[in-house]
């Protein structure tokens, strides 16, 4: 609390200071304040609240409510010296289609600018031009989750590493790993999940416990669990494949279909798990459950023991949902991935009766109807990928179009819910648009995720 009141300290400052250039008054106001005609600034992160700029014209009383929801305990009233006259309202003269700044995505908290991108032409997006800005804020943000997602795949590969030498120390230094990660993402309820652009393909397993353990940490807080049965949950996924290191990699990686003998051969992987586990001290029995009973499902069709409802603890029905999502983006053969929308409406219609279907309808609100990573078809033509997904509300996108006319890093990005003019009508699969707008728009090999929270 104490960092994030120091950000919008700073950034107050750093306001107060802009604004002096630009002619304007900035007055701080009791959110309980706010009423329609008011133009306010905003004090957060623009990914943090449900409008697509910090500087917001208050249209209607639905605007007035969205910001009391944010429970903020103060805004900055945004006044022009040339327009505010005695016994005269801020903003009463000032219209939504005057609004110069309509244009402009405003200073957050961190003291990132916002720029609408003029170089656009018009007929680049069919996309009203208000609702078109600048991916420069985008790509600074995943510049740091990028970063930071390479950082943990390295941590995390050389601590699976160490368990398979036995190492005690390494156990120690994976608890602490996942400490860490608990302790900032329950610090941070407002944390974005953000596409990462994973390219290479070597080093699938570290890929995989890196996501899964991101995904089940994320939807265990949701949940509602403990600290302490977070970290359980952590350590649990983060080793739940540690068992594949045993597998020969002419079955582990195979793209085509497992003979009947490779599939009993694979799905040996959580015995040789546990194996592994109970050869170095520190890793929790709740750990080495989740190690072992990752791919039993609740109808009793699992393995290995083929455990029914009431023998399924709550961590392993975590890992089972979050797992089997990443598999199902991520297989081994790259032609049968799902797209992240396929993959939960697949998971909601095909698996219901083997998955805990509430836990399943959390990770579907924590994920959206449209995760990061979807490709998609708006209302106005326009093709884009689901870049980041807000935590208020599953409709609540960042969409980043293909714009032939300039380079992936300085698409335009729209943000999808805050207007009823813009909306994705549908989920793309790769086949159905051209490769050059795949790969302008996809360049990754797998869908793989970072939280913000993360990188701080």
């Amino acid at each position: 609390m104490i960092k994030v009141l120091g950000k919008v300290l700073e950034s107050i400052v750093s306001i107060l200071g802009g604004e002096k250039r630009r002619k304007k008054d900035l007055r701080v106001i009791s959110a309980a304040d706010i009423r329609v005609g008011m133009k306010v600034r905003i004090p957060l992160n623009w990914f943090r609240h449900p409008f697509w700029k910090s500087t917001v014209y208050i249209r209607n009383q639905e605007d007035v409510e969205r910001i009391l929801a944010l429970e903020l305990p103060f805004l900055l009233e945004v006044v022009d010296r040339k327009d505010t006259q005695p016994g005269k309202d801020a903003g009463e003269s000032e219209r939504p289609e005057d609004d110069k700044e309509a244009m402009t995505a405003e200073d957050d908290v961190a003291g990132e600018v916002h720029e609408t991108d003029r170089s656009l032409s018009a007929s680049a997006s069919s996309v009203p031009e208000k609702k078109a800005f600048s991916a420069k804020v985008h790509h600074l943000k995943v510049q740091q989750c990028q970063k930071a997602y390479h950082e943990k795949l390295v941590e995390i590969k050389k601590l699976i590493q160490g368990v398979l030498s036995f190492s005690e120390e390494t156990v120690k230094e994976a608890n602490r790993t996942i400490e860490v990660m608990v302790s900032s993402l329950l610090a941070d309820p407002e944390a974005v999940v953000f596409l990462i652009n994973a390219k290479k393909k070597a080093d699938v397993i570290f890929h995989h416990a890196l996501n899964t353990c991101m995904l089940a940490l994320l939807l265990g807080r949701d949940a509602g669990l403990t600290g302490e049965s977070l970290c359980h949950l952590g350590v649990g996924v983060l080793f739940h494949d540690i068992g594949k290191l045993r597998i020969p990699k002419s079955i582990l990686y195979k793209e085509k279909p497992l003979t009947p003998a490779e599939k009993q051969f694979y799905r040996l992987h959580p015995d040789y798990g546990v194996e592994i586990a109970s050869r170095v001290s520190g890793i929790s029995p709740e750990a080495t459950m989740i190690i072992r009973d990752h791919h039993e499902l609740l109808d009793g069709t699992g393995y290995p023991r083929g455990l029914t409802e009431k023998e399924i603890n709550t961590l392993v029905r975590i890992t089972t949902i979050v797992n089997l999502y990443d598999n199902y983006c991520n297989p081994r053969n790259p032609e049968r991935a799902f797209t992240p929308h396929a993959a939960l409406a697949h998971m909601y219609r095909k698996l219901s009766q083997k998955l805990d279907r509430l836990l399943l309808e959390r990770f579907i609100r924590l994920m959206g109807v449209f995760p990061p990573g979807t490709l998609v078809e708006l209302n106005t033509g326009d093709v884009g990928v689901v870049i980041a997904r807000a935590h208020w509300s599953p409709k609540h996108v960042s969409v980043m179009l293909y714009d032939p006319n300039v380079p992936s890093s300085k698409a335009p990005i729209v943000s999808i819910g805050e207007s009823p003019e813009v909306k994705i009508i549908r989920s793309l699969r790769p086949a159905d648009i051209p490769p050059e707008v795949y790969q302008y728009l996809s360049p990754s090999f797998r869908v793989s995720y970072m939280l913000d929270t993360w990188t701080k």
